[in-house]
């Protein structure tokens, strides 16, 4: 590439730019960061005289080193220092990032004892952008780069473990666990963050003399390490054509699935490992970097470390669990622990590392695929094809354990009615717990279960989200508790679910739903009801969670999974525009139909909590909640089911006024109202609620004047599309569905109840569309319904003098014969007409002039076409 020269003005602006860009990164750090940024800068203006590209480059290195400082890289003068600081401070066996001032590159190495083994090198500022996955463990975590996950939740005494599905020290694409997977990847190995009361590994690791070994055919001396620093064992031939090994024989029996040789050798041929007396064999072949041979259920790597050592791997997974004391050995062979040899034939051995995983990770299951590893806007998934991918952790134990909590952050697969496993620690009959999803009607549902035996259990069924959103569902198990409802408890999106399904039998005993067994990953016991959810994290402890933890890891876990940031504001919604009476539920403030939360922001993400109580498989659409912006419609959020939930939208930059519209209502007579409302919102930038003082229209009417039947009737029922065109206008609705005058009138207690409702608005129009359910439900006869109307005129007249009313009489039906309180259609209208006589408030409309029965959907209510009909003639009776 040709160097191009610039003038010293663009380099010192080129060179500003990319530090104000890091200075903003380094903000979120600490103030001791940001005064290197502001340091370099002025290093950078000090050089304003350079002109050569030369230059450019210098100060390119060091603004990527200052970055790799900020987002968690070891970085220092020399590469050999910065190294030492990783090893000096993350465990053994985890990666690390680290860079230096005389390398272009940063590394990603692995701690191993005193050394460290290069995984991987990339170009200084790609490898800065891929180091960011490991920003959850430096201070300035929610900044909006990645938030941590589970991350100093486990306490030390605590029993449990976490992954993240984004995190390098987690998920690998080997059996043996040393190369991190990235995306594309599949997800073989998937090594939890655990707590120190789970031990994890059973492991003989020595790496100075490598004790409890034993030596036949060769002679043990000492040689200097890959670092140059490091003494190793040099194993040297006593005889020719002899079995050359050095073995292990002690390794504790327990039942496992994955067994692990990890070596780095220095030799000039070939080298065999072996486990369990021989029978589990890999061959490799250091001249060619390759592996010759290797077992059935092994997998097996090598490549070069340093100063002629290789690094190897051997990794054996059993069909199932196994117990027995393994032999483990490794020697110069070409293809057999017996060969022609000689006496001069050595092998240095710097480390010999033998891991007997009990809890220590999920692996690829027996007879599956390996999950994929799939790119989400912030980081990386685990995306399981949903019929052959599964993964299982062999053995978690948490005998004794009184409460289980467990955390699932994803995104929510194909909603199906064919049940499906995400996570499931044990297996009935003999007791486990875990979450399903698709379990049975409706589609997309989630089940969270504990169960002790075929006779004992507890299933709590609730629809999560719609296909492909982001969720984190947090469950507390807590099987002893007297009711169902009590002993799965559980939290979406940060709001507790009011369970619409639960399923219960039995009583059951903590000793049998918590033990130490198996846990399964995508599948049941890793054979059947294959799930393709997404898992972006899991973590389970043996206790419960407050509320400061369940708001941390839904926060995050949702960003882990996709889902864009959402910092800056949060409110309860206490307070509504066009709202009327406004009743305190358990789940909170129930206010009318097409009710608004309006605020005043430059959020371009937000978050909205919500409550549905309204079947959308019986009132197709009703639970629509609207949002517009500036008064224009911006889209829909339809609750994927019943109760709590919540949904994430984004929006246009700069300042706007946003509205949320509360859904249609409903109520058959002698029930309450259903509907769907907003009860949070939170958002990325500050809120300001706001609430505009204008003219007022209400429309005061049943499922006909709140739009029913119209597609989609947040943005097309009649009262949107009037409220739409007459903005800043307002346009509110005191309607439900089957609302009846009778209702509101049928004594002088209903009749002040209406009044106080209608008060409660502060209208200065009021539409009435009201009656048609007079005449089809026939609880009075038109002359009946004709006082009481002309008694509401009067009472609304006297408590509002102002109002203007305008009266208008039911719209054509299809069927208008004469109903069982002995009164047509036609003979309700004529009493309205008769109830608007002699009052100049009052302005009476004929409501057949409004549209013919062709306009009609059912006999009833209009068409899609028939509200755009009606809202145009309201209008023009308004005169605007």
């Amino acid at each position: 590439m040709a160097l191009v020269p610039i003038s010293a003005n663009e380099l010192v602006s080129s060179v500003r730019a990319k530090m104000n860009a890091l200075i903003g990164k380094a903000n979120a750090i600490g103030e001791a960061v940001e005064a290197t940024a502001a340091d370099a800068i002025q290093t950078a203006a000090d050089r304003e005289a350079t002109e050569t590209a030369a230059a450019i480059a210098v100060a390119a290195q060091g603004a990527t080193t200052l970055a790799a400082a900020a987002v968690g890289v070891y970085s220092a003068a020399t590469l050999l220092a910065a190294i030492a600081l990783g090893i000096s401070d993350v465990a053994d066996g985890d990666p690390f990032y680290a860079t230096g001032a005389d390398v272009t590159f940063t590394g990603l190495y692995r701690r191993d004892g005193s050394a460290a083994t290069e995984i991987a090198r990339t170009a200084k500022v790609t490898a800065i952008q891929a180091s960011d996955a490991l920003a959850g463990h430096f201070a300035g975590i929610d900044h909006g780069l990645y938030p941590t996950w589970g991350d100093g939740i486990l306490s030390p005494t605590d029993r449990g473990f976490w992954f993240d599905a984004t995190d390098p020290r987690a998920l690998f694409s080997d059996l043996a666990g040393t190369i991190p997977a990235v995306a594309g990847d599949p997800v073989k190995y998937i090594r939890p963050h655990r707590s120190v009361a789970n031990p994890d590994i059973n492991s003989v690791t020595d790496r100075t003399l490598m004790t409890g070994f034993t030596a036949t055919g060769v002679t043990a001396g000492t040689a200097t390490g890959s670092d140059g620093v490091s003494t190793v064992r040099l194993l040297t031939e006593t005889t020719a054509n002899a079995a050359h090994y050095y073995r292990h024989s002690s390794i504790t029996p327990v039942a496992l699935r994955r067994y692990v040789i990890r070596s780095r050798v220095k030799l000039t041929n070939r080298i065999r490992c072996s486990l369990a007396a021989g029978s589990i064999v890999a061959v490799f072949d250091v001249s060619t970097e390759s592996v010759v041979s290797v077992s059935t259920n092994t997998e097996a790597s090598v490549r070069p470390a340093s100063n002629g050592f290789y690094d190897i791997a051997l990794a054996w997974v059993a069909p199932n669990a196994v117990g027995f004391s393994p032999q483990v050995a490794l020697a110069a062979a070409d293809g057999s622990l017996s060969y022609a040899g000689s006496a001069s034939a050595t092998m240095a051995v710097e480390y010999f590392d033998v891991l007997s995983a009990s809890y220590d990770g999920f692996v690829q299951a027996d007879g599956t695929k390996a999950p994929a590893l799939a790119d989400t806007t912030v980081g990386t998934i685990l995306d399981p094809d949903g019929s052959n991918d599964a993964m299982i952790m062999s053995a978690f134990d948490l005998t004794g354990a009184s409460k289980v909590t467990m955390v699932v952050a994803g995104v929510q697969d194909a909603a199906t009615t064919s049940p499906k496993i995400a996570v499931e620690h044990g297996y009935a009959p003999t007791g486990g717990y875990g979450v399903m999803t698709d379990r049975s009607t409706p589609a997309g549902n989630i089940t969270p279960f504990v169960q002790t035996s075929g006779s004992d259990y507890t299933f709590c069924s609730s629809q999560v989200r719609a296909a492909g959103s982001p969720f984190c569902l947090i469950v507390e198990f807590d099987p002893e508790q007297a009711t169902p409802a009590d002993r799965v408890r559980a939290w979406l999106d940060g709001d507790e679910i009011s369970w619409p399904t639960i399923s219960a039998i039995g009583t059951m005993t903590a000793a049998n739903a918590f033990a130490s067994r198996p846990l399964y990953l995508f599948a049941r016991l890793g054979s059947s009801l294959f799930s393709d959810l997404k898992i972006a994290g899991i973590l389970i402890v043996d206790r419960d969670l407050i509320a400061a933890e369940r708001e941390r890891l839904t926060r995050t876990g949702k960003y882990r999974s996709g889902q864009p940031a959402v910092e800056g504001g949060v409110f309860p919604c206490r307070a509504f525009s066009d709202a009327g009476e406004v009743v305190q539920q358990s789940w909170g403030m129930q206010p009318g139909a097409y009710a608004r939360v309006e605020i005043e922001t430059e959020a371009t993400a937000m978050t909205v909590s919500h409550y549905n109580n309204i079947s959308g498989t019986t009132y197709t659409g009703f639970s629509q909640i609207g949002v517009t912006v500036d008064g224009a419609w911006q889209q829909d959020i339809t609750p994927a089911g019943l109760g709590a939930g919540s949904s994430m939208i984004t929006l246009p930059d700069g300042p706007k006024l946003v509205s949320f519209v509360a859904g249609l209502q409903t109520k058959r007579p002698g029930e309450d109202i259903i509907g769907s409302w907003v009860t949070k919102v939170k958002a990325n930038a500050p809120m300001q609620q706001v609430f505009r003082s204008s003219t007022k229209v209400l429309i005061y009417g049943d499922s006909i004047g709140v739009g029913a039947n119209a597609s989609p009737v947040q943005r097309y029922g009649w009262p949107m599309r009037l409220r739409a065109a007459l903005h800043p206008v307002q346009v509110a609705v005191e309607g439900y569905g089957w609302r009846s005058l009778y209702e509101d009138a049928v004594d002088d207690a209903a009749k002040k109840a209406f009044v106080r409702k209608i008060l409660a608005h502060r209208p200065d129009i009021l539409w009435m569309a009201i009656g048609t359910n007079d005449y089809f439900l026939a609880q009075w006869n038109a002359a009946t319904f004709g006082a009481a109307y002309a008694d509401i005129l009067d009472r609304l007249h006297a408590a509002l003098p102002g109002l203007r009313i305008y009266a208008q009489t039911p719209l054509s039906r299809a069927v208008e014969a004469t109903n069982a309180a002995g009164s047509t259609t036609g003979a309700y209208r004529s009493a309205i007409a008769t109830a608007c006589t002699g009052k100049s408030w009052v302005t009476l409309i004929d409501g057949t002039a409004i549209m013919t029965t062709a306009s009609l959907a059912d006999g009833v209510h209009p068409t899609t076409a028939g509200h755009g009909i009606y809202a145009d003639y309201v209008k023009g009776v308004l005169g605007w």
